[in-house]
């Protein structure tokens, strides 16, 4: 699963380095705004959720595993979730496996304009 991080701002060393640094590695860039979730991100989320009573814990004192609070409420999306993250990021599963570098950037292409209207982007 991918995430957008937040917008915080870059770091400044002279008028022109944001600008210069991704002239000079347009990576770091492609980095800055694309990362992979950590097990440190899903821990915040699923604390988040839970507090959000989107996820609750099955057994005795909330030690048992986490589940959605009904069949309906598994299957949102963790983009729709508005109070999750207050920058919108857009999560997603991309299987590399199975697709070539083509076959990614060609459907990114045809649903980024679907992801943006229905995320009112």
């Amino acid at each position: 699963m991918l995430v957008s991080p937040s917008d915080k701002p870059a770091a400044v060393y002279g008028k022109d380095y944001p600008l210069r640094q991704a002239v000079e590695n347009p990576l770091s860039d492609a980095k800055r705004h694309i990362r992979h979730i950590t097990v440190m991100d899903v821990a915040r989320y699923a604390h988040r959720l839970k507090d959000l009573n989107i996820l609750r814990s099955l057994g005795r004192n909330d030690s048992g595993p986490l589940t959605p609070t009904s069949s309906s409420v598994g299957m949102w999306r963790l983009t729709d979730v508005d109070t999750l993250n207050l920058y919108k990021p857009l999560y997603l599963e991309l299987n590399i496996r199975v697709l070539t570098d083509d076959e990614v950037i060609e459907h990114m292409k045809l649903m980024l304009p679907e992801w943006r209207r229905t995320h009112d982007l």
